[in-house]
């Protein structure tokens, strides 16, 4: 496969990225200068973004991504931490030593979110992509890897701090990346129950194939990775002491673009209505801290 491409974002025209990036299976690219004038998200200022209020974060545990998936009860327990709490587990090294991630935190209705949303409506104009889902905070220590798995909505990661890595597989992989059956209490459909760093072939034999088909990238600060509806990918975390990203997930155009995965018409309904009320949750809850 080739390799994913770099543009900037002043050299983006919708049509022209609808017809390259948003057709058949859609394509992968790395969307540079859209961040420019953003201040450096250093721990200090990150905190002072966002609300004193608890804020949920996943929390793996030291042994979680030692076991086979097979094992898992289900992906995470959650914690309920301050920004300023989370920020000293980063300095100690906590979040590192158990694996507590703030993941796909709604900022939609925080300063943070204020301050980045100018440069993603940018984004959005320049590329034509219509937002179904309010920013997302990512925000975690370095060393993390967030597993193999798709979502059924066209995503943009906007690399903030620090360096990630990406390993991503078009949807015509999905069979050969065995995702949890929809039975599997716990685990949700689309999530991989392969690990790409330790392959193990006599269980998932078809895993080869599809490793035929990986391509890596590296997002470094300042940088946005535009992942279509149903690609598969693996991000890790790369650089030392901490990470923070946000993402927005975008309506899927044409619709057509939803059955590249099967299942992925009833997840993108499912997904969408649930991160849509996990956002009006957040955006009321700062309200309330606010008041």
């Amino acid at each position: 496969m080739e390799a994913i491409e770099r543009i900037h974002i002043s050299e983006i025209k919708p049509e022209e990225f609808a017809a390259k990036y948003r057709s058949g299976e859609g394509r992968p690219v790395v969307i540079t200068g859209a961040l420019d004038g953003i201040p450096p998200c250093t721990l200090e200022w990150l905190t002072a973004q966002l609300p004193a209020a608890t804020l949920p974060a996943r929390f793996y545990g030291k042994d979680h991504f030692k076991k086979p998936k097979a094992e898992w009860k289900k992906y995470s327990e959650i914690l309920q931490v301050t920004p300023a709490d989370y920020a000293a587990m980063l300095v100690d090294r906590r979040a590192h030593v158990d694996n507590i991630y703030m993941a796909q935190v709604p900022i939609g209705e925080t300063a943070l979110g204020d301050i980045v949303r100018p440069a993603i409506r940018r984004l959005g104009t320049r590329t034509g992509l219509k937002a179904v889902i309010d920013l997302n905070l990512w925000w975690g220590p370095a060393g993390h890897t967030e597993p193999l798995h798709y979502d059924s909505g066209d995503g943009t990661l906007v690399q903030l701090h620090g360096v990630k890595r990406a390993a991503l597989f078009p949807p015509s992989q999905t069979a050969n990346l065995y995702p949890f059956p929809f039975r599997r209490k716990g685990i949700a459909p689309w999530i991989s129950q392969v690990y790409l760093n330790r392959p193990d072939f006599d269980r998932f034999p078809l895993l080869k194939t599809a490793l035929a088909h990986q391509v890596d990238v590296t997002l470094s600060a300042g940088e946005v990775l535009f992942i279509p509806a149903n690609w598969w990918h693996e991000v890790s975390s790369i650089s030392d002491g901490y990470i923070c990203s946000i993402n927005r997930f975008w309506k899927v155009a044409p619709l057509s673009r939803l059955f590249t995965n099967r299942v992925s018409p009833v997840v993108y309904g499912l997904s969408m209505a649930a991160l849509a009320v996990l956002g009006k949750k957040a955006g009321k809850a700062s309200r309330e801290d606010a008041a």
